[in-house]
């Protein structure tokens, strides 16, 4: 009975393992994404920003030539 004991808290002890294995493998998870969350919204920003002052380039040509 003392050897299943020992092996069951060897065993209780190599999950406890992967518990906290697990727990920090998702909080890591739970960072990057909102890392990515925080780069998909930067990102959208930077292109909406370019496409503004890509649509801006005509009306300022245009002005320079009336000038």
């Amino acid at each position: 009975e003392a050897v299943v004991e020992e092996k069951w808290a060897e065993l209780v002890k190599s999950v406890n393992k992967v518990i906290a294995w697990k727990n920090t493998v998702e909080n890591r998870l739970v960072v990057l994404e909102q890392r990515f969350e925080d780069l998909r919204h930067q990102f959208e920003q930077l292109n909406k920003g370019l496409l503004e002052k890509i649509n801006e380039l005509p009306s300022r040509e245009a002005d320079i030539a009336d000038s």
